[in-house]
């Protein structure tokens, strides 16, 4: 791309060792890196699913009218609370870095022609699956926006302030970052962004062959995302993108849906 800049520090590239004693390069290595990853994952959305219970359900029990809109965001918020704080914990703790700093104005012309890469190219794919006679999925957020269009405005913020921050930190700083060492980065960056389209199935409503297309979107916009992270070596250029794709789609859908 021609908005691609040259990267002004050296990529996030581990030493092959994480604390997890284990040599990268071996396949009991890249077998621990990639149960680590996954734990990870399934670990931040468990932890999640029962903090966000534990806000729905004492409302639902008290009595409060508990919209579907009030239902998607208070859920997403400690769901997204949780992937920011086990993936940043994880980071600390057990990975050589974190880099994330203050972008410079080569890679925040990065992240503007990267989210116009990535809003087009979403955008495309989706359209090629219908040509081939693939229907698009509904989704849950689809479904409450049909009643309530103003939850995308919602989701908008909540995507700048919360979800593309908590997201990033666990999928591309931990374990993106965790991968590499055993993986290197193309592998690491494939793997990381399976693991990033996995979690999004949960909001997909349609046939297998719908569901799995759509998953398919969301593997390629890992996929930038973690070349993002490792062509610049800040974590918040793939954060800035993030957040810029979901409100750009967000932005659209509400004004599909409100006619303006």
């Amino acid at each position: 791309m021609s908005s691609t800049p040259t990267a002004t520090t050296d990529p996030p590239v581990a030493d092959g060792s994480d604390g997890d004693n284990d040599d990268g390069s071996s396949v009991a290595g890249r077998i621990v890196a990639l149960l680590v990853a996954v734990s990870l994952l399934v670990t931040s959305f468990v932890v999640g699913t029962v903090a966000s219970l534990a806000v729905i359900v004492p409302l639902l029990f008290l009595g409060f009218g508990v919209t579907s809109t009030a239902v998607l965001v208070l859920g997403s918020i400690p769901q997204q609370l949780t992937f920011a704080g086990i993936g940043a914990l994880y980071a600390h703790l057990r990975l050589d870095s974190l880099p994330i700093r203050k972008p410079n104005r080569r890679e925040l012309r990065f992240v503007v022609g990267t989210t116009v890469v990535a809003v087009v190219l979403a955008s495309a794919l989706s359209y090629a699956l219908t040509l081939i006679g693939i229907e698009p999925v509904e989704s849950v957020i689809g479904e409450v926006a049909q009643a309530d269009p103003s939850v995308l405005l919602v989701l908008a913020v909540l995507s700048i302030f919360l979800v593309a921050p908590a997201e990033e930190l666990l999928f591309r700083g931990a374990i993106q970052g965790r991968l590499r060492t055993a993986y290197g980065p193309v592998a690491g960056i494939a793997l990381a962004s399976a693991i990033f389209a996995s979690i999004h199935v949960f909001n997909f409503v349609g046939n297998s062959l719908a569901v799995v297309a759509a998953t398919g979107v969301i593997f390629v916009t890992g996929s930038i995302l973690g070349i993002a992270y490792e062509r610049t070596g800040n974590l918040a250029v793939p954060i800035l993108i993030h957040a810029a794709y979901n409100t750009t789609l967000f932005t659209i859908s509400y004004v599909q849906l409100v006619g303006l």
